[in-house]
């Protein structure tokens, strides 16, 4: 029998579900995870599916793992310290004002004619 849209096959009727199709590698891949970590032998331990990549948090200290596996299960494990970045002050007197810039451009001209 023949459904309205000319399909043989109404597997819906049926009670039946399609097969799945296989998804595209890219969806394959786990997703990234955050943990918290009580040692380096924790995120050892940890199992994680291939192709995936998780970020650990070390409780004790300011330093964090990022382990990832490959096609074949393989981990590797990166080590990485949190270190506060400091905003460069600006000292007061670092810039030279319109009059001291040509105050010295005049010095510099001067030692050219001199020969300096």
């Amino acid at each position: 029998m023949y459904n309205i849209y000319g399909n043989p096959f109404n597997l819906q009727a049926l009670g039946l579900q399609q097969p799945n199709m296989p998804q595209p590698l890219q969806m394959m891949q786990g997703p990234t995870q955050l943990n918290r970590v009580p040692s380096i032998d924790a995120v050892k331990a940890f199992q994680m599916a291939p192709n995936s990549s998780g970020v650990f948090f070390l409780e004790s200290e300011d330093i964090f793992y990022i382990k990832s596996t490959d096609g074949a299960g393989f981990a590797t494990i990166n080590s990485y310290k949190f270190e506060p970045l400091e905003e460069p002050q600006q000292k007061p007197g670092q810039y030279v004002t319109v009059e001291e810039f040509e105050a010295f451009k005049q010095e510099i001209l001067q030692g050219v004619k001199d020969g300096k």
